[in-house]
């Protein structure tokens, strides 16, 4: 399981560094080393928020390819833990921060910068709650 948790930070990294070719490389063997397709596409689908779909879509297309050459029936089954209402979506964010981080997570999104709080609403709601 660490190995698999390994390739998860290895792929991102590759997106981010838009790595394509050695991304093309890596996403076989990490799908063999226990990441599952749900994970992979998640990974790809997460960085489009930081990256942007001009620089994502490449990769979209070598996952789907990659998935569909090793027998992944595609489209995945769907995955939505929350309503796609922003309420349940901010729930759900605050329960995932406070699962992983600590208590100290609840009602961080009252908590950031005045000036900011689309900022820390945006995490809670895009980034935890999705």
């Amino acid at each position: 399981m660490r190995i698999a948790r390994g390739y998860l930070g290895w792929l991102a990294t590759l997106l981010g560094c838009q790595g394509i070719d050695e991304y093309r490389a890596m996403l076989p063997a990490a799908l063999r080393c226990g990441i599952t397709p749900v994970q992979a596409k998640e990974i790809v689908y997460q960085a489009v928020a930081y990256l942007g779909i001009g620089r994502v879509f490449p990769f979209l297309k070598a996952t789907n390819e990659i998935l569909e050459t090793q027998g992944v029936e595609l489209p995945l089954a769907e995955q939505a833990t929350t309503d796609p209402t922003r309420e349940s979506r901010m729930t759900g964010g605050e329960q995932a921060q406070i699962a992983i981080f600590g208590e100290g997570m609840r009602d961080y999104q009252s908590k950031g910068n005045p000036d900011f709080p689309w900022i820390i609403e945006r995490l809670v709601d895009n980034c935890f709650g999705d």
